[in-house]
Order: structure tokens, then C-alpha cells, then sequence
């Protein structure tokens, strides 16, 4: 999704806050503001798979493994 311009990851941030339409990330010493429709918050134990796959995202599953092309 990615790839196709659908989604945008940003590894290494944290979010600083969420308003109507945007969110403020942290990333090193620099806060952006990004124009957003939705935040996804994964607070626990168990990734949502069958709600985010209905959505069209795409899982790619890793067990002990490094990610190509993490930031």
C-alpha cells in the first residue's frame, strides 16, 4: 500500500497530538504536521488483522526477522 502511494510509514516517531485533520508527529528533533483522516492506535497484545485486511491493508507477518528498508 505503501508503494502505491495509499499509505505513508514513518518509522522512529512518536505523536505529539491529534487534531481535526492533522496530526502532529515527533520524529528526532523536528514536529511535523501532516495533513490525516484516521489514526490507528495498537495498544495491546493482538494486531486487529481481520478489521485492517477488510480495510485493504496488506500484513506481512515477521518472526525474528529485520525489515528491508526501515528507517
Amino acid at each position: 500500500m505503501e508503494s502505491r502511494g495509499l499509505v505513508k510509514i514513518l518509522f522512529n516517531t512518536s505523536v505529539v497530538s491529534i487534531e481535526e485533520g492533522f496530526v502532529n508527529i515527533k520524529k528526532q528533533d523536528e514536529t511535523l504536521r501532516l495533513a490525516n483522516d484516521f489514526v490507528f492506535v495498537f495498544a495491546g497484545a493482538e494486531l486487529p488483522h481481520k478489521f485492517l485486511m477488510s480495510l485493504g491493508v496488506e500484513i506481512e507477518k515477521k518472526f525474528g526477522e529485520g525489515l528491508k528498508d526501515a528507517v
